[in-house]
């Protein structure tokens, strides 16, 4: 399974679990049966929920400071689900770049939420990420094919961690380097 079809998964069960209290990742891929989960990915989605179980108090309270003209009650759950899973991976994976959980997260909005979903779900993720002054990496350890055909390579091994920056450097593009033919 593509990490992209990972996320999505992920994504569904925090639903899920925001709209029953449970989450079960069999049952899903009962209902769902185009999935093909293989062991890393169930791990992956696993981590991910029990990031968002540990984490769920910070996380939701991040949404809310950034959600800014919106009751955090009024937010669609679907978008939601996309944030807490975004927000995980942004805070607690850094095997992740910022810049891909974010365009997923997006690409996820887009698909399964309405047309404005995609910009207000960037809207807070982008929030998030000036307040902290968080600049997403040039590079990552691996190749990561993203939702939008692209690929993000790295010759780098050490650049997972995310780096600060001034106000002067958050204006400037994300600095990631997106490559249509990587080598």
């Amino acid at each position: 399974m593509a990490r992209k079809d990972a996320r999505e998964v992920a994504m569904k069960l925090l639903y899920q679990k925001d709209m029953s209290g449970e989450a079960d990742i069999d049952l899903l891929l009962k209902m769902e049966p185009h999935y093909s989960i293989h062991e890393n990915d169930r791990e992956y989605i696993l981590n991910l929920l029990n990031l968002f179980e540990t984490h769920a108090e910070e996380i939701d309270g991040h949404i809310r400071s950034f959600s800014k003209g919106w009751e955090f009650s009024r937010i669609a759950k679907v978008d939601l689900a996309i944030l807490r899973l975004a927000l995980c991976e942004i805070l607690y994976r850094d095997d992740i770049p910022v810049s891909v959980s974010i365009n997923e997260a997006v690409e996820l909005a887009k698909k399964f939420s309405n047309d404005k979903s995609g910009r207000f779900v960037n809207g807070v993720l982008g929030g998030f990420i000036r307040s902290r002054q968080i600049v997403p990496e040039q590079h990552v350890m691996h190749k990561e094919q993203t939702t939008s055909g692209y690929e993000v390579t790295t010759d780098n091994p050490t650049a997972l961690q995310h780096k600060i920056a001034t106000e002067e450097q958050m204006s400037l593009d994300e600095n990631v380097k997106v490559e249509e033919n990587p080598q």
